[in-house]
């Protein structure tokens, strides 16, 4: 007996089993912005050598990816390579983000995931040091440098403004001698770091560095900032302005003043005064 055309086609529906997706959902949690962490999505039901092609939707789409670009993935039973997708997620911004991870199969077959997650703000970042907590702060850091002799000096004042991490430097540099003196200045984008550790007494510290531009002038050209190259630090600090216990995101303001360069014997005194009001954002 002949099987009609229509039952023919459901007799093949029959066969072609609807695909699966392990897990159906899944919270990647909460991840540091630009930061990224990834979960792979096995999907079953799809036949021997055949493929299926998946696609992210939803609100915050953009925040995931299918890692190496792989939205089409090919089973072969044979060698054990299974269906399977790699997705990171990836916040650009703060807040929740949401979005649906859609498979489909060769012969339409249809299933999805939910996918959630949140951006927060990153504990500390591989910035100018290993772990920078600047990206926390704003304020103000500052340093004079003062370096005098007999017949000449040399005096440097710095302001760097702090933005979320971001440095604005202005300063000069004047170098007086017998003959007059000559102004430099340090205009410009600066490098900040800020650390926190535990210092050989085992006791919680931290440390600002700040680095800004060379000072220059028509005849020596500024060179962008550097860490070593004209920058400052408070050093290794123990408590807070308001005594507060030192930790990551504590409120850092002080000072710090020591000689430098000082030459008793060529009536030579140095001083170098550093200060720091810098706030949680």
């Amino acid at each position: 007996m002949r099987m009609s055309r229509s039952a023919a086609a459901l007799a093949v529906g029959f066969l072609v089993a609807s695909i699966t997706i392990t897990p159906a959902s899944h919270d990647f949690g909460d991840v540091a912005v630009n930061a990224s962490v990834a979960k792979d999505f096995l999907v079953g039901g799809v036949a021997n050598r055949d493929s299926a092609l998946a696609i992210l939707t939803g609100p915050d789409a953009t925040q995931w990816i299918i890692q190496d670009g792989a939205e089409r993935c090919w089973v072969n039973l044979q060698d054990s390579i299974p269906c399977s997708f790699n997705l990171s997620f990836w916040p650009k911004s703060l807040g929740p983000k949401t979005a649906t991870l859609v498979v489909r199969d060769y012969h339409g077959n249809r299933v999805t995931a939910q996918l959630k997650g949140k951006g927060v703000q990153a504990l500390c970042e591989m910035k100018v040091v290993f772990c920078n907590y600047a990206h926390l702060y704003s304020g103000v850091f500052k340093w004079d440098d003062v370096l005098r002799a007999p017949k000449a000096s040399t005096v440097i004042a710095v302001e760097a403004k702090v933005d979320s991490g971001r440095v604005s430097c202005n300063g000069t540099e004047t170098l007086t001698d017998e003959g007059g003196s000559r102004v430099l200045t340090s205009n410009g984008n600066g490098l900040i770091a800020v650390e926190f550790k535990v210092d050989d007494t085992m006791r919680q510290v931290y440390n600002i560095t700040v680095a800004c531009p060379s000072p220059g002038d028509a005849d020596t050209p500024s060179q962008r900032a550097e860490l070593g190259h004209f920058d400052q630090q408070s050093y290794d600090q123990r408590t807070t302005a308001a005594g507060v216990p030192v930790a990551p995101g504590v409120d850092v303001i002080g000072d710090n003043s020591y000689e430098s360069g000082t030459d008793p014997v060529n009536n030579v005194t140095g001083r170098v005064t550093v200060t720091w009001n810098l706030k949680r954002q």
